[in-house]
């Protein structure tokens, strides 16, 4: 994943008080942290709450680079209603929390584990690393499905086997 940041430059001219032109330079700084979607999944999005689309979002940016792998617990809970109340946006329920995620797991979305509280964002929709590592973690999942632990998961129908 590439990590740091861009760095942009512009200068243009603003008026000043009294009409005068003059010079100003903005710099502004984006990160170049990604998550990259793929094109065959947005249809699912129709299906989804506002909350459901948020908390997806912020999970995509919160899970871990190579296994997309996200936790659900108060914590994460607590750590998405303080991001919400960053930007000036409503804090939500606890169970609207705990219903989004239900949500997301139903339409193929997350992929829950055989540990409690334990998510896999699918990396058929979205991944942070490069094609290959995607590849190795759509196998390693793949692989999973000769275990009898993951059949009480949603593997096999978010990966449409």
């Amino acid at each position: 994943m590439n990590k740091g940041y861009l760095i942009t430059n512009r200068n243009f001219f603003s008026p000043d008080a009294n009409g005068l032109l003059l010079k100003v330079n903005v710099q502004k700084r984006y990160t170049k942290e990604n998550v990259k979607s793929y094109f065959n999944w947005q249809h699912h999005l129709v299906n989804l709450s506002p909350i459901s689309i948020s908390l997806l979002f912020y999970l995509a940016e919160r899970m871990h680079d190579s296994t997309n792998e996200v936790s659900h617990n108060k914590t994460i809970i607590r750590q998405y209603n303080d991001f919400r109340k960053s930007i000036s946006v409503a804090v939500v329920s606890d169970s609207s929390i705990r219903k989004a995620f239900q949500q997301l797991k139903k339409n193929k979305m997350l992929i829950s584990t055989p540990e409690l509280g334990n998510y896999i964002v699918n990396p058929k929709f979205m991944y942070k690393e490069s094609e290959e590592v995607r590849r190795k973690c759509i196998n390693r999942l793949l692989e999973c499905t000769k275990e009898g632990k993951w059949l009480k998961t949603n593997l096999f129908d978010a990966l449409s086997l």
